[in-house]
């Protein structure tokens, strides 16, 4: 109990974050079809994003855990796609300056 009481301190009321989560789950799965996707990585990596997001929402704004949790969550998604054959993604180009101060594509 001592875990929840911490937890309780930090988030506020679970009804309270559940309700939030509940929210953010709705936007994403209301625009999901059959058609479009299909993915259980995806689709438990967004509700894991969802729950960490309604815990920031709800008081854990200073919480850091919960953005290097956010942030792992969106890794494991990249991680996935990056071996996935729909996946797509833009190309980006570093540049960085030479010792003689021109700008030149980083390697």
């Amino acid at each position: 109990m001592k875990v929840l009481e911490e937890r309780g301190k930090i988030y506020g009321d679970f009804k309270d974050i559940a309700e939030v989560s509940q929210k953010i789950k709705n936007l994403y799965y209301i625009n999901k079809t059959d058609d479009n996707i299909n993915e259980p990585v995806i689709d438990e990596g967004f509700d894991m994003i969802a729950h960490k997001l309604s815990r920031i929402i709800n008081g854990g704004w200073f919480y850091i855990d919960n953005w290097r949790d956010l942030a792992a969550y969106a890794q494991l998604i990249v991680n996935y796609l990056e071996n996935h054959e729909k996946a797509i993604d833009s190309k980006v180009t570093y540049l960085e300056k030479d010792p003689n101060n021109e700008w030149r594509e980083r390697k």
